[in-house]
């Protein structure tokens, strides 16, 4: 039947994926590092030291890279944004992942991050210690800030529905970093807390 799928078989093969993919980034291969998995939403190249996957999302068709140690305890992989940051903060954004559903977007869509990791990761595919140690500590600020916005949200929430003690046990902990208008919220809570309303 037209358009069915079969056991075994898979619609992403027609997007040429790890042949567009190899074909932006054969560059890798002047920087000691070679094909070590092709599969049809991924392709994995290794050099003795650094891994970078390239990857297409099976359902969101998303497009992007990540960069790791292949002898690392931590297992933290890092993203093109993160890899761009570790020279050029205000170009990290030109890192994020694109979308493409179709093989030419996806073959054109490659040859963003194959560009920019040519241009921002030289140093990160070096495998250099102190150059990944950088990189985590790129991910941990992000992990934090990404805590701190959750907490924001929920204690947000909380204030839409005055719910005053959630407002305040979320945004009391960290009350030295919020903006003007969420410390006036918290202050609000707890007088709300305290006057019994």
């Amino acid at each position: 039947m037209r358009g069915s799928r079969t056991e075994g078989t898979s619609d992403q093969r027609i997007l040429r994926f790890p042949e567009s993919c190899q074909e932006a980034f054969r560059y890798l291969s002047d920087w000691s590092f070679r094909v070590v998995r092709s599969e049809d939403t991924l392709v994995r190249f290794e050099s003795d030291r650094v891994f970078i996957q390239v990857f297409h999302g099976r359902t969101s068709f998303e497009i992007g890279l990540e960069v790791g140690l292949l002898r690392n305890a931590s297992r933290l992989d890092h993203d093109l944004s993160a890899v761009i940051e570790l020279t050029d903060p205000d170009a990290a954004q030109r890192g994020q992942p694109g979308f493409a559903s179709q093989p030419t977007r996806v073959a054109t869509l490659l040859t963003e991050p194959a560009e920019l990791f040519r241009q921002y990761g030289r140093t990160v595919a070096q495998g250099d210690a102190e150059v990944f140690r950088r990189l985590e500590t790129i991910g941990m600020k992000r992990s934090e800030s990404l805590a701190l916005r959750s907490m924001v949200a929920r204690a947000l929430e909380a204030f839409r529905k005055g719910d005053w003690r959630t407002v305040a046990e979320e945004l009391s902990s960290i009350e030295s970093v919020l903006s003007p208008a969420e410390r006036k919220k918290l202050e609000y809570a707890r007088r709300k807390l305290t006057s019994g309303d």
